[in-house]
């Protein structure tokens, strides 16, 4: 009898292994397809995060040749081209204060291959008298590339005023006219500042782009340009300009340690200028946007791209899709409350 029990005993002990080793097994199985279905599903993943880009990008800049938008732009493609591995072309698309070449991005499959620069100048939505339909909303926000302080320049001829102090003094009492880029530009807004601040008379005076300006005044068409640090720091060392002052918190040491800023000629703060980033049509894939961001970013960090910059007066100040949508966003309201002295009401 014990003889039989035992080997009962031993008969379900036996059932009670080969169970625990078929479900092992079976588990083992399991785990080992769940582990090759989650390699296949990361391949798969890493497959469609490299398949971006995997051809030429056009890069559209809305303006002429020879601004500052323009240069800073054109000296980010090769950085930029250095991190992708593939060919960034830039395409001036000039007219419409910007426009001409947002429409064409607009338009654009938001696929990552047509981006195009951006700036305050497409908040000119806000305009009524355009009829344009389109926001902000119609753009995918990638980064910011530079930060371009505004200033105020006269020629070495210039004998009414040599000063920043004696300009705003002339200018209370006499009309100034000061050439400028584009309405709704940072320097349009300088300009109308100035004189809403300060009681002065400038005379805006647009010419569609800030070498366009910038001429006008060597011709002595206008009496003074409103423009930016990385578009007179040429003509300022060639002898060609006067910078009277820089609208920033402190001197640019870097680029113009001699001219005043606004507050320490007259005491009064005023810091103002143009933020320059990329952006691409509606409905961009959140992983090619990334793709672009950090390949901005990595080139804002190039010593040989920031060498070029520096030479060139422009200040990259990188910023991500976040925070310079929030910059684009508080230049909105800007634009609202200068409506009306644009001509922009209802």
């Amino acid at each position: 009898m014990k003889k039989f029990i035992f080997i009962i005993m031993t008969l379900i002990l036996s059932i009670v292994l080969l169970s625990a080793c078929g479900s092992s097994s079976t588990s083992n199985e399991a785990n080992g397809e769940a582990e090759n279905e989650e390699n296949e599903t990361n391949e798969e993943n890493e497959a469609e995060e490299t398949d971006f880009p995997n051809g030429p990008i056009t890069l559209i800049v809305p303006y002429d040749a020879g601004g500052g938008t323009d240069l800073g732009f054109r000296a980010l493609a090769p950085a930029m081209e250095e991190e992708l591995g593939v060919p960034v072309v830039v395409q001036n698309k000039a007219g419409g204060n910007g426009w001409v070449g947002w429409e064409e991005l607009m338009k654009s499959e938001p696929d990552g291959y047509t981006i195009s620069a951006i700036n305050g100048y497409v908040e000119g939505y806000m305009n009524p008298s355009a009829k344009r339909e389109e926001t902000l909303e119609d753009i995918t926000v990638i980064a910011n590339h530079v930060y371009d302080p505004g200033i105020i320049a006269s020629t070495p001829g210039e004998d009414r005023f040599t000063t920043i102090e004696e300009l705003m003094e002339y200018a209370k009492e006499n009309e100034v006219k000061a050439a400028f880029s584009s309405v709704g530009s940072d320097e349009h807004f300088s300009i109308l500042t100035l004189n809403k601040r300060f009681g002065t008379k400038f005379v805006p005076v647009q010419f569609g782009g800030g070498a366009k300006a910038i001429t006008a005044l060597l011709g002595e068409h206008v009496d003074v340009v409103f423009a930016n640090v990385g578009e007179v720091v040429g003509p300022s060392e060639s002898g060609q300009l006067d910078i009277l002052t820089v609208f920033s918190e402190e001197r640019i040491s870097q680029f113009l340690p001699d001219v005043p800023t606004l507050e320490e000629a007259i005491g009064e703060e005023y810091v103002n200028g143009s933020s320059r980033g990329l952006g691409g049509p509606a409905g961009m894939d959140p992983e090619i946007v990334e793709i672009l961001n950090s390949a901005i970013e990595k080139a804002s960090n190039n010593s040989e791209h920031l060498d070029q910059m520096t030479d060139m007066g422009l200040n990259i100040n990188y910023l991500n899709a976040a925070d310079f949508t929030e910059m684009l966003e508080n230049q909105e309201v800007t634009v609202n409350e200068y409506i009306d002295v644009l001509g922009w009401g209802e």
